[in-house]
């Protein structure tokens, strides 16, 4: 294939989420939703010496901050109140793809300061790396590709070139990684953000591929705070997901200069590599669900011979909660990583 270009316009980050442990307690977190309610819902804050326009939106037990720079949001501070015999506070840092856009200097400043200031309190739970190429979508497309991902979609229909404006590879609520490849141009005219990709509007088209990375590959590959400010290792990671001979390979960004190799993904994930409230979350949901469908957990366990073999406690309860605390605090292994 010739006469394809090495150039890329545009690589790195375009969207993270930072969840953090439960028994993290932030003062200066807590002090941002002070005289914020929904009959008072705007106040100007200062965040590592920034100045942001902050707005208060309440949604139940979960209570949601928007920081805006120069008008556009670009960070999301959650607090979820899990209320009970105790109430348990957890909170979740959401950076928006404008916080990458709207001013570079701003943005590799914070992150930073954010990262220096949270790392041992925080876990990465969400990953988006974009990579933007003076390319039509028809042409990246016709260059090839492989994918080992059974689902995927297609939306809208550019009526210029009569192609699709977005195809997706996986899923959107997959708890692994997926993958968009879209009309940047096209998508930036209809959010109203040609102002933060002007230079692009000189190029005659350009394609969007990125990946959304989510908790489970994030622990798979051993995303960390330190680790997503590094650039190699978003090349690292992104080649793993995009340019990968064993999952997904588009076959046009070969020709493109990166200079690294991929990630290795045989990796074993132990407790410290999963969302645990979100792991709690779900296993509460099922138990309810079962209790709902009229059934007992713990006795159809007894009544299993197979759990009988294991069982070392005459209060089944007891048993189940000891195997629960050894299986997860035990290191899990993870099959190899082919999409």
């Amino acid at each position: 294939m010739t006469g394809i270009a090495s150039k890329y316009l545009h690589f790195g980050l375009d969207f993270l989420r930072f969840n953090f442990d439960p028994i993290f307690n932030s003062t200066l977190f807590e002090s941002f939703f002070i005289g914020l309610s929904d009959n008072s819902n705007y106040l100007r804050y200062r965040w590592f010496d920034i100045s942001f326009d902050v707005s208060f939106i309440g949604q139940g037990n979960k209570d949601i901050l928007t920081f805006s720079y120069d008008g556009v949001p670009v960070i999301c501070l959650e607090k979820m109140k899990d209320t009970g015999f105790l109430t348990n506070i957890s909170y979740t840092v959401i950076f928006y793809g404008g916080f990458f856009s709207v001013d570079k200097d701003f943005s590799g400043l914070f992150l930073q300061k954010f990262v220096d200031s949270y790392k041992d309190d925080c876990r990465v739970a969400r990953i988006d790396i974009a990579l933007d190429i003076p390319v039509s979508m028809k042409k990246f497309f016709r260059s090839g590709y492989k994918t080992n991902f059974i689902k995927g979609s297609k939306y809208g229909i550019n009526e210029r070139t009569g192609t699709f404006e977005t195809r997706y590879f996986g899923t959107k609520g997959t708890r692994k990684h997926l993958i968009r490849v879209y009309d940047k141009k096209l998508d930036s005219a209809k959010k109203g953000k040609m102002g933060m990709y002007i230079d692009y509007f000189s190029h005659e088209a350009v394609t969007r591929v990125e990946t959304e990375i989510r908790a489970h590959s994030c622990g798979i590959f051993g995303a960390t705070p330190e680790k997503i400010l590094d650039k190699k290792y978003l090349m690292e990671l992104f080649k793993s997901i995009c340019m990968n001979d064993r999952g997904t390979m588009f076959r046009y960004l070969k020709h493109i200069k990166f200079n690294v190799k991929t990630l290795p993904y045989h990796k074993k994930l132990a407790i410290e590599d999963f969302d645990q409230i979100d792991y709690v979350r779900r296993f509460i949901g099922y138990a309810k669900g079962l209790h709902d469908a009229g059934l007992n957990p713990f006795e159809i366990l007894a009544k299993s011979k197979e759990y009988k073999k294991h069982t070392t406690y005459d209060n089944p309860v007891d048993d189940y909660a000891r195997n629960v605390k050894l299986k997860v605090g035990s290191v899990i292994g993870v099959n190899t990583l082919h999409y």
